[in-house]
């Protein structure tokens, strides 16, 4: 007996509708949701209620093909910007309540480094191309010369992030152990649930153990062009205090500058190239207030 046909028997459903890849059903005893998981999530729920973070939804059944049976939340938030500041709080306190030191070594800092070089100079290089194919161009569409007059942005950032990878690097390398803690690792508004009694996290699947800043840079990357991070970050820097080190690591991922890529530019590609910018210079903005030296 599969677990939709154990639903049926137990809860007595009369209406099922599929949200994307979950089923919300309608029963007898109320609303629920069944969704299978790509991997088994019953002993993360249990470690997260040990630790006293219980916002996700409740199971409420475990089945052996492991679909998971949980409560329905009716997500009610008319202001996402609010949404995005509740969201703040339960991932400090998903931070706070599961960090944890692990034992690390050189060679772990040193893969790091490298693998964030490698992505930073494949930007460079990218970006050194585009500029060599506009710049001694006589005439230039609107994306050719809106990328060339601001190419000198785009390059600052990408210094930042290769001068600063470099600092992340020697200030880390002799420490012994670094702090984790459970990521959730798919972090946006769509997976935050509150109505007027509950707040919870969904889609659970990508979770890892590492460092708790790749839950900002992601959920940053989802939702920067809609919402201003500035009161998220300041925040979340309050509630779960990062040590220097991993601010740094924070603000080379968060600078890295969007992908263009091309070699050459339409006109139709103005869009692309403004938003690559705007990505910059929001980021800067964001950023500034803790990343200036300090008088």
């Amino acid at each position: 007996m599969n677990s939709l046909d154990q639903v049926r028997e137990e809860f007595k459903p009369y209406r099922y509708t599929l949200k994307n890849s979950a089923t919300i059903i309608d029963s007898s005893r109320g609303k629920l949701v069944l969704k299978k998981q790509n991997k088994d999530l019953f002993p993360l729920f249990n470690y997260l209620e040990n630790r006293g973070f219980t916002d996700y939804p409740k199971v409420i059944r475990n089945f052996q093909d492991r679909d998971l049976l949980y409560e329905y939340i009716e997500d009610y938030s008319p202001f996402n910007e609010q949404k995005l500041l509740d969201l703040e709080s339960v991932v400090a306190s998903l931070h706070n309540k599961t960090v944890f030191f692990k034992s690390t070594n050189t060679d772990n800092y040193k893969e790091i480094r490298d693998v964030v070089l490698e992505n930073i100079n494949f930007l460079d290089f990218n970006y050194n191309i585009l500029f060599k194919n506009v710049i001694y161009k006589e005439f230039m569409n609107p994306a050719e010369y809106l990328f060339a007059r601001n190419f000198m942005y785009i390059k600052a950032s990408i210094n930042y992030c290769r001068d600063n990878i470099h600092k992340w690097y020697e200030m880390s390398q002799n420490n012994t152990h670094e702090r984790v803690s459970i990521v959730h690792n798919n972090l946006s508004l769509e997976h935050f649930l509150t109505d007027t009694n509950r707040k919870a996290l969904i889609s659970w699947d990508n979770y890892v153990i590492d460092t708790p800043i790749l839950d900002i840079v992601n959920l940053y990357h989802k939702e920067y062009l809609h919402y201003d991070f500035s009161e998220f970050l300041k925040k979340y820097l309050q509630h779960f205090e990062l040590r220097e080190n991993e601010k740094i690591l924070l603000f080379v991922l968060l600078k890295m500058p969007l992908l263009l890529p091309k070699t050459d530019f339409t006109v139709s590609d103005t869009g692309k190239v403004r938003e690559v910018l705007d990505y910059i210079f929001k980021t800067d903005a964001l950023i500034r207030p803790y990343d200036s030296p300090q008088e």
